[in-house]
């Protein structure tokens, strides 16, 4: 026991210390992930996406800003929807009745003005379902499906063919049928032996989207507009009834919250590397846990240099945090004044934004 408890006194001196020194790790890296997730805040353009949209007719349409977007007011009139052809078959009476008496028959989409390469459905697979499946497979452009309207006739299967939206998505369909005595006939967007698209009010005609902005009218063949208004999408819904007012205006209430954050981060984690590294600290777990560590010191010194010098992307007016209100003193304390911020928000804010992130 003699021997015994001065070397177990030591080794458990020991256990004690280096216990002390993963609880002040602990502690850095807490602040530091802390200070990371303000920072990360701050280092994506995406995040300075600060302008507010206002919109007369928002039932009509949608605006969705960017960090690339300009504030202003516009007159956004919606015209017409993109839309795609719908065209739908005659009914019948289940999905596996012959449209050609179980012969052989072809099928050739033209889309676009471009007659797409034929498709054959061989014999016994002359079904709306065969019909549907090989459409499906080819990949033309077109897709196809059939439905049970469930309407109580005694045909209420319908075939519906659809294009891609825009003009350019419309499309026709001929339809050749071989018969048993190896003659054959073609049929254009009709059947007499089948296979028929009638006329009616269900189909619809392939359109392009127009929008009227501030005078000048638009064609998209979508109706999700990225190209009209810098950095600003517009979905479009329905028709506008006359203008519709869009304003556009900056709004860095949020933007300066997430400066601020980045303030109380990094006073955090400097009260806490001076706490843990402070030898006469007596703060319980954590106080001198790290006295004379160089580890610890260097993280301090590498977060000055987080904040201090100028960014490798400067903008041509902004190009230094200390230009945005960010200051910190010789005792280590980050502050922010808010007038230079706003004023920096106000007057160049490409030029922060390229600062902060490089865009």
């Amino acid at each position: 026991d003699a021997e015994k408890t001065p070397q177990q006194n030591a080794i458990n001196a020991k256990i004690t210390k280096n216990e002390a020194r993963v609880s002040g790790y602990a502690a850095i890296s807490f602040v530091s992930n802390e200070l990371n997730t303000a920072f990360t805040a701050l280092k994506d353009q995406n995040n300075f996406s600060s302008l507010v949209a206002t919109n007369s007719q928002s039932s009509a349409f949608s605006a969705t800003t960017s960090a690339t977007s300009t504030s202003g007011s516009h007159e956004i009139e919606v015209l017409q929807l993109a839309k795609s052809q719908r065209t739908i078959s005659a009914g019948y009476a289940s999905a596996s009745v012959p449209l050609n008496g179980g012969n052989p028959m072809s099928l050739t989409l033209t889309v676009g003005g471009v007659a797409k390469p034929v498709i054959n459905l061989v014999e016994g697979k002359d079904t709306p379902q065969d019909l549907v499946n090989a459409i499906n497979a080819a990949k033309t452009g077109v897709t196809a499906s059939l439905v049970n309207t469930g309407d109580g006739s005694a045909s209420p299967y319908q075939i519906v063919l659809s294009g891609a939206k825009g003009a350019s998505g419309g499309f026709s369909l001929n339809a050749s049928y071989k018969q048993v005595d190896g003659t054959s006939s073609s049929s254009p967007n009709a059947g007499s032996l089948g296979l028929s698209f009638p006329v009616n009010a269900a189909n619809q005609v392939a359109s392009d989207a127009k929008v009227k902005i501030d005078g000048i009218t638009f064609t998209r063949s979508t109706n999700t507009l990225t190209d009209v208004l810098p950095g600003t999408t517009l979905d479009l819904k329905t028709v506008t009834i006359g203008a519709a007012d869009l304003s556009l205006v900056r709004d860095t209430t949020a933007l300066k919250e997430k400066f601020k954050a980045l303030v109380t981060s990094y006073n955090d984690a400097t009260s806490m590397l001076n706490v843990v590294t402070d030898p006469k600290s007596t703060m319980e777990t954590y106080g001198a846990t790290l006295a004379g560590d160089s580890t610890a010191r260097s993280v301090k010194a590498m977060m000055r240099t987080l904040v201090q010098g100028e960014s490798n992307t400067p903008g041509s007016k902004i190009s230094t945090m200390w230009q945005m209100g960010i200051s910190i003193d010789r005792s280590g304390v980050m502050t922010l004044d808010e007038t230079k911020l706003d004023a920096a928000l106000a007057d160049n804010f490409d030029d922060v934004v390229q600062t902060m992130t490089g865009n």
